[in-house]
């Protein structure tokens, strides 16, 4: 369905942008922002999260903080490493994109800082899918990259009439922030808890499990 989904995602960029010069500015923007996703968060995830965590398991307390520990790790290198980025995007845009027009360059270098939004929400999405993936709640994990898929038709269809271009991006934030908040309800369901309250002993800025 994703995939699916994925196909129509592209049939309304096209029908709203046709094959013009908007699309290859919103896809060269796009670029930096999924490049830097998937060689921080996505690779370190996969390859390091799940295994350790499940190792946890049999203490759900020290699990939810190791959560909690990784959450706050990547959210703070993600935004020093965004306001980095943001600031050399210029220099990055005509890096990526010979040829465009100093116009083009000012707005995918616009693009590209609004997407660069997007990995911080697709980082602790990860978490969370991780997660899923480690209790076997598969069917919720794989409805995350579909949510993905429908912010941003949003935002062709329903941004970019009152943001033009910039639409675009935004839809890629909000599919983002959809990918993440589809796994929010049965992360706390299986008992996740940022802040420390009664019934949930550990602390989102706790020190390193015993």
């Amino acid at each position: 369905m994703s995939r699916a989904l994925g196909i129509l995602r592209d049939r309304v960029l096209a029908g709203e942008f046709g094959a013009g010069s908007e699309l290859d500015m919103y896809f060269a923007a796009f670029r930096i922002p999924d490049l830097l996703f998937n060689l921080l968060v996505l690779g370190a995830l996969s390859a390091g999260f799940i295994p350790v965590f499940t190792t946890y398991l049999s203490n759900k307390k020290k699990a939810w903080e190791l959560v909690n520990i990784i959450l706050n790790l990547i959210f703070v290198a993600l935004v020093l490493i965004t306001i980095l980025l943001i600031i050399l995007t210029p220099w990055l845009v005509k890096l990526i994109t010979p040829g465009f027009s100093l116009e083009q360059l000012q707005i995918t270098a616009t693009l590209t800082r609004i997407m660069f939004l997007s990995p911080i929400f697709l980082a602790i999405s990860g978490i969370f899918g991780s997660v899923l993936q480690s209790f076997k709640r598969f069917f919720i994990f794989s409805l995350a990259p579909i949510m993905y898929n429908v912010g941003i038709i949003i935002g062709a269809l329903f941004f970019v009439p009152y943001l033009g271009i910039y639409g675009l991006a935004w839809g890629v934030v909000f599919g983002a922030m959809l990918h993440m908040a589809i796994q929010f309800p049965l992360i706390i369901y299986l008992g996740y808890r940022y802040f420390k309250n009664d019934d949930s002993p550990h602390l989102g800025f706790s020190c390193l499990p015993n």
